[in-house]
């Protein structure tokens, strides 16, 4: 999965300095107010073929967060900004 560009984009977070982070690419993200007025950041990814057809096999997608704090979070194929 790569993240990619998109229109409502407003920043772009630049990954850790860290040599453990040196394959990590800048992720351009949406921060501001959710339709609710709750702060939130978005980003947005494109998945290749094999990826997809992966997840068309088992139905499940793997999230893998850093850190011991899990921050609140949603996965979804549709657009918060419709």
């Amino acid at each position: 999965m790569i993240p990619v560009a998109f229109d409502n984009e407003n920043v772009v977070l630049n990954p850790p300095r860290e040599p453990a982070f040196r394959d990590v690419e800048p992720l351009p993200v949406y921060q501001g107010p959710d339709s609710d007025g709750m702060e939130v950041t978005i980003a947005c990814f494109k998945m290749s073929r094999e990826e997809l057809d992966e997840i068309n096999r088992t139905g499940r997608v793997w999230i893998i967060l850093r850190g011991e704090v899990v921050p609140i979070f949603t996965l979804d194929g549709v657009s918060p900004f419709k």
